[in-house]
């Protein structure tokens, strides 16, 4: 994925094991062992941008059960938490159209982007500045952080769900990879 982070850095990371990319280039340039030129997703790869201005990571994704203190609870940490002020801008990772926005089951406020590839991005403990039905483009402010729900001082919760896909994977080892 290519992506720019908030000082204006370009990169690329990229989930396909062992592929050639070219930074800060508009297309995607994949080798296989041959060293063909291959187009993965067709001539569509998306660009990808960090969500915050920080980039300190409080809390990683976690497979098995941990304990939330905050709410008493064992269970999975299925994002990354992102310090994150309060009132501070959150923009969208991907290109996309906002699919939900509203409170979560455990409280929170949160955002639901479909990304233009099919993925969703999540993004919780922030008050929406979009509405359901907007399109958004990568790095476009979608919500501040408000400190909804039960949570121990302000972040960014990020959820990242690969199409065709129900449940999150870890975005630092597939969508925000370096």
């Amino acid at each position: 994925y290519k992506y720019v982070d908030p000082d204006g850095r370009c990169g690329t990371g990229s989930h396909i094991k062992g592929a050639n990319v070219s930074k800060c280039t508009t297309t995607l340039n994949i080798e296989d062992a041959k060293g063909n030129s291959k187009k993965p997703y067709g001539e569509y790869f998306p660009k990808v941008v960090w969500p915050t201005q920080s980039k300190v990571v409080n809390s990683k994704f976690s497979k098995g059960n941990r304990e939330i203190k905050s709410l008493n609870l064992n269970r999975r940490h299925e994002g990354i938490d992102i310090r994150q002020p309060l009132n501070g801008t959150t923009q969208s990772t991907q290109d996309g159209v906002v699919s939900a926005v509203g409170k979560a089951s455990s409280g929170e406020n949160r955002i639901r982007v479909r990304n233009s590839d099919g993925s969703s991005s999540i993004y919780r403990h922030q008050e929406a500045t979009v509405s359901v039905g907007d399109r958004v483009s990568a790095g476009q402010t979608i919500g501040r952080g408000d400190g909804s729900g039960g949570i121990t001082g302000p972040h960014l919760h990020y959820e990242f769900i690969p199409n065709n896909e129900t449940t999150p994977v870890d975005p630092l080892e597939t969508q925000l990879k370096d």
